[in-house]
């Protein structure tokens, strides 16, 4: 869904508000099917039974950002693995437009919380995370949602003022540690993990004295080098920003190039290794006591989530679970849990395809839904979760139980249905197509791929919110939640990208 400012574009707005409310009876049938289809087999059964099993210890876990796909995808599974979840997430002054979490059968109770309105730390959500776990004796806080930095700073106040709970956070040092992108470049350089050679250049002669280095150094030396001007966000850091000035072969051409960059202190360049690169995937990863426990790669920028196998099998899956070990290890340390989340970039290697991590990001991402579904995968994942209590008290060796080859990593089920999401995909391969077919923009055979398109994700692909035994957050996120917001984003004349579109595919 494109971004348009609703002063500019009103029509659109209230279409995809009319889109809402044309599709409820249908949702209603989804969800009265629903009902019927968890009677004959009811889901909950998989909770008794986890509740069942010798041991069992019931906890009480609180998610904040449970609005989203991925912090309610944890939730339920929390839930189904017969645990008590309460659950938090931000919503406006009104109750016009309520989290979709609200209404959700996993949570025993839900709160709203204040959205931080300053640059980390801020101490009103932080004391209000705090208040939350006292008040009902948290054991265990997963956070999922959009501010993961000041979910660092209210984990390092948690465990100093709370420590019986635990937090499935890295601390603030170690987070603004691995972000921005410039930041995470040279400390994986530093620990000699594989990303594209980066260096910042002040002077004319730190590119000689890089590049004298680089060619000293095998691996690096058949590579090509790019020279960007650093701009003031991290964007010219990242190795797939727009192409630089390519570094000539020759000393002279070289020598001619240097001589006319304009480089100093107060402007400084980027000298970094070039990377043809054919795809980029998304990882996530939990790091428990500096150890990674779960593991899912996703392709990133397409409509979906789907699972890439991370070892025995795909070259491509093992080098990023080792990558994202080996940051663990080196970066965390065997006190340290939380989430990673890592960007990769797949290209030619010479004898076949090499990966470089190129950005790293703390906190939840979206992959995580695809080890939502009733099974050994999303119990064994809830069991990690549930083991960063010993690690915070007793290191690594109270935490799991490792084999020869080492600590179990969990990772999708094998031939997991990929996760999409509805009303993003209805409204862009379905709706405004035919809005273009009707101005005459589109042709009716471009127009039938794409109908078709979303007919094969449907019939093929599960809904990242959708569940049969919890329905009712679906019903609300697309038929009261989105419109209220566009309705709202229309009258005060926001722009739809902010509001909106950060809803769909988190």
């Amino acid at each position: 869904m494109g971004a348009r400012e609703s002063r500019k574009a009103p029509n659109s707005y209230l279409a995809l508000i009319a889109l809402s409310v044309l599709l409820v009876p249908f949702s209603a049938f989804l969800h009265a099917a629903s009902v019927l289809l968890e009677w004959l087999s009811p889901t909950e059964a998989h909770r008794q039974a986890c509740r069942g099993r010798d041991g069992f210890q019931q906890r009480t876990v609180l998610v904040t950002g449970v609005g989203t796909a991925k912090g309610l995808a944890l939730a339920r599974a929390f839930h189904l693995c017969g645990h008590r979840v309460i659950g938090a997430d931000f919503e406006p002054d009104s109750s016009s437009s309520p989290s979709p979490a609200r209404f959700s059968r996993c949570l025993a109770h839900f709160h709203r919380l204040p959205i931080p309105s300053s640059s980390p730390p801020c101490a009103k959500y932080s004391k209000a995370v705090l208040d939350l776990i006292r008040t009902h004796a948290t054991t265990l806080w997963v956070p999922a949602g959009p501010f993961p930095h000041h979910d660092a700073h209210a984990r390092d106040l948690i465990t100093r003022a709370h420590p019986s709970c635990a937090v499935a956070h890295l601390p603030a040092p170690t987070a603004v540690a691995l972000t921005p992108c410039r930041s995470f470049l040279a400390l994986a350089m530093h620990h000699n993990l594989r990303v594209p050679l980066t260096h910042t250049i002040t002077d004319r002669r730190d590119i000689y004295r890089h590049l004298t280095d680089i060619l000293l150094n095998p691996s690096s030396r058949r590579s090509r080098f790019l020279l960007r001007p650093a701009t003031s966000d991290a964007a010219s850091y990242r190795p797939d920003a727009p192409r630089g000035v390519l570094i000539p072969e020759t000393p002279t051409a070289r020598d001619a190039l240097f001589a006319r960059l304009p480089v100093s202190p107060a402007a400084p360049w980027v000298l970094q290794e070039g990377v043809a690169a054919r795809r980029r995937v998304r990882a996530h990863a939990l790091v428990v006591a500096g150890e990674v426990r779960v593991f899912v790669a996703s392709p990133a920028g397409g409509r979906c989530c789907a699972a890439l196998p991370p070892a025995g099998g795909e070259e491509v899956g093992g080098a990023m679970l080792r990558f994202a070990q080996e940051l663990a290890r080196r970066v965390g340390g065997p006190r340290v849990s939380g989430h990673v989340g890592l960007e990769f970039l797949v290209g030619d290697g010479g004898c076949g395809e090499r990966v470089w991590a190129a950005e790293c990001r703390v906190g939840v991402d979206a992959a995580v839904v695809l080890l939502s579904g009733p099974g050994r995968e999303m119990r064994e994942m809830v069991a990690a979760y549930l083991a960063i209590p010993a690690a915070g008290k007793e290191g690594r060796h109270g935490v799991v139980a490792a084999d020869e080859g080492g600590v179990q990593v969990v990772t999708p089920p094998e031939g997991v249905a990929p996760r999409y999401w509805a009303g993003c995909d209805l409204a862009e391969l379905v709706f405004l197509p035919f809005w273009q077919l009707l101005c005459f923009r589109m042709s009716f055979v471009s127009y039938s791929e794409h109908v078709l398109a979303f007919c094969y994700c449907f019939w093929n692909w599960k809904e990242a919110m959708f569940t049969t035994w919890d329905p009712v957050p679906f019903f609300v996120l697309y038929h009261v939640t989105l419109p209220s917001i566009i309705w709202a984003s229309w009258r005060g004349g926001t722009e739809m990208d902010s509001n909106v579109a950060a809803l769909f595919r988190q």
